[in-house]
């Protein structure tokens, strides 16, 4: 592109790789925090809004304390305290992440970018689901309790 001086603008340095290792500094910074701090122990974790104001579990109740344990290489008490984090948010978010990483490093993918409705209605559906089967208060629904 020719600046108005007439002389050719040098090409716009490549910022993809850059992007990434500052995501990825920021993500290894926010798990060594999540390994560190007991999610029991007052740390800067924060409480459930809708347990606080109705009772109830939410689908996200227990989701940092399933981080917590996936961490320390407790995957049964990861289970306990939130079993769609750990088979369903977990696999989906790390997904997420290699696509950006992808993008970061070799550009966004040709053509039109791909439909995400059906994957979020899928998972919204399942993430209600989840939050209404995990407050029944009878066997074997229990142990989805965080």
């Amino acid at each position: 592109m020719n600046t108005p001086t007439g002389k050719a603008s040098p090409a716009p340095q490549p910022r993809g790789p850059l992007r990434l290792a500052a995501a990825a500094l920021l993500g290894l910074a926010l798990l060594a925090y999540a390994w560190w701090a007991d999610p029991d122990g007052g740390a800067l974790y924060l409480p459930c809004s809708f347990r606080a104001l109705t009772g109830w579990y939410c689908p996200g109740c227990g989701g940092q304390r399933a981080l917590h344990a996936l961490l320390h290489f407790r995957l049964a008490e990861a289970l306990r305290a939130n079993a769609l984090a750990v088979l369903v948010v977990l696999p989906a978010g790390l997904a997420l992440l290699l696509a950006y990483a992808r993008e970061c490093l070799r550009g966004p993918a040709p053509g039109p970018p791909r439909r995400l409705s059906r994957w979020v209605t899928t998972f919204l559906l399942l993430a209600a689901l989840f939050g209404v089967v995990r407050n029944l208060p009878f066997p074997p629904f229990l142990f989805l309790r965080p």
